[in-house]
């Protein structure tokens, strides 16, 4: 931040039980239009979320507000010195939230529909948060738009203005999707990556052990596979839980026969998480594999049109080793687990387990809130991919039976078939 030649602004970032913004809450910048000066204002706001997400990074030293309730003085307040636009640059999506407001008390992170809506004053906002294109929509007069994640596209606002005796106006605003061209790259800003960028490629080229046969994760939301028995093989051994929790990040992600590399434990978790155990009643264990079941839609009577749930990300599709379970998919939400034994008993609710899982999981975030008030039994802020990277090199070679051990199912089979044909990569 002390390097910055741009201001930071967070509208509904606090410093902990104060009122006073961590952050500088808009700012307004002038440019030239066919001669004539206009003052644009600008604000932004941050997921309440990060509170979940990020809590122990947070706790005790920020708070975030509702958005809505935050931006509506910064908006008016831009307004009373003269901004002639204004814009919300929103680390928000349109609406919903991932976790449970009422559960964990925290404000709703998806909020850009609700800003168009209430708050006046507004000519546009640009989202980043929710991952899916939005492109021209207008909400209550607002523009709204939202580029896809990882530069894969830009938002392009367009707005006209129209100046008279009360000064400018927006007459007219449009938007559009850019996508880069294929293959175009900027030679100078190759040149100024160029060493890190080969200092980058012998990291992940380096080889860590081999495999005896490939690990796919192409069908790790539909069954049990050696991939992801490996990530929780690593963090039971790691944190010496009993049980472990991992998702399948990207189907895409595999492990090849042969010579294993950074680059492949990359693509398979591809997230900087760390490692976390926390203690768990059989009651939680339950409603945490019930919620990961969600990531199906109902399907009574084995008859729906759809059954992957287009809204659950991928990530919160979690599975567990340690125990044996089995998922009935023709069963209502909530009550999909059918079969729930450890080393050949049923669990009850006032057993008592350590779960492994990433420091994201074991905040309660993706809607987890059983989660929220487990104790912590084990955290010492190692990163999962480099425990993943360090256990193949202490191994050497791997192999599939070392780690698989089938303890999950879901039932009946012909849905199980199901989901991984809808989740099968089209080509």
């Amino acid at each position: 931040m002390r390097q910055s030649r741009f201001p930071w602004l967070s509208a509904n970032t606090y410093r902990a039980g104060t009122a006073e913004h961590a952050y500088r809450p808009f700012t307004i910048v002038e440019r030239t239009v066919g001669g004539a000066p206009v003052r644009v204002g600008i604000t932004s706001v941050t997921p309440p979320g990060v509170a979940i997400w990020d809590r122990d990074n947070v706790r005790g030293r920020l708070d975030f507000r509702d958005i809505v309730a935050s931006v509506r003085p910064a908006v008016a307040e831009m307004r009373r010195q003269g901004a002639d636009v204004v814009v919300v640059a929103a680390h928000s999506g349109l609406e919903g939230s991932s976790y449970d407001t009422a559960a964990t008390g925290v404000p709703t992170e998806n909020v850009a529909a609700a800003m168009a809506r209430e708050v006046p004053g507004i000519d546009l906002i640009l989202m980043g948060h929710s991952h899916r294109e939005v492109a021209d929509t207008t909400i209550s007069g607002v523009l709204v738009m939202q580029a896809k994640n990882w530069g894969t596209s830009l938002a392009v606002a367009e707005l006209d203005l129209e100046r008279g005796a009360a000064g400018w106006r927006v007459a007219g605003k449009r938007g559009r999707i850019l996508r880069p061209a294929k293959g175009a790259t900027s030679p100078p800003f190759e040149a100024a990556l160029a060493t890190a960028h080969q200092r980058t490629r012998e990291y992940v080229a380096r080889r860590l052990g081999t495999s005896s046969a490939e690990g796919s994760a192409a069908r790790s939301r539909a069954e049990d596979t050696a991939i992801l028995d490996l990530i929780n093989d690593v963090q039971m051994r790691a944190s010496g839980a009993e049980l472990s929790a991992a998702a399948a990040f990207s189907l895409d992600a595999r492990i090849p026969a042969g010579p294993i590399t950074v680059a492949d434990v990359a693509g398979l978790y591809l997230y900087d998480n760390t490692l976390k155990a926390v203690r768990v009643s059989g009651a939680q264990l339950r409603a945490f594999i019930e919620k990961s079941a969600e990531y199906y839609l109902p399907c009574p009577a084995v008859r729906c049109e759809k059954l992957v749930n287009p809204a659950a990300p991928g990530y919160n599709f979690d599975v567990v080793s340690g125990v044996d379970y089995t998922l009935d998919l023709s069963r209502p939400v909530g009550q999909r687990v059918t079969r729930l034994r450890r080393n050949g008993r049923d669990v009850a609710a006032a057993d008592s387990f350590t779960l492994a899982l990433n420091n994201y999981r074991a905040s309660g975030s993706g809607g987890f809130s059983m989660l929220i008030d487990a104790s912590v039994v084990y955290d010492r802020d190692q990163g999962i991919r480099e425990l993943l990277i360090e256990e193949i090199e202490r191994r050497g070679a791997i192999t599939p039976e070392q780690v698989f051990r089938k303890n999950w199912e879901i039932v009946p089979p012909a849905m199980a078939e199901r989901a991984a044909a809808e989740q099968a990569p089209r080509r």
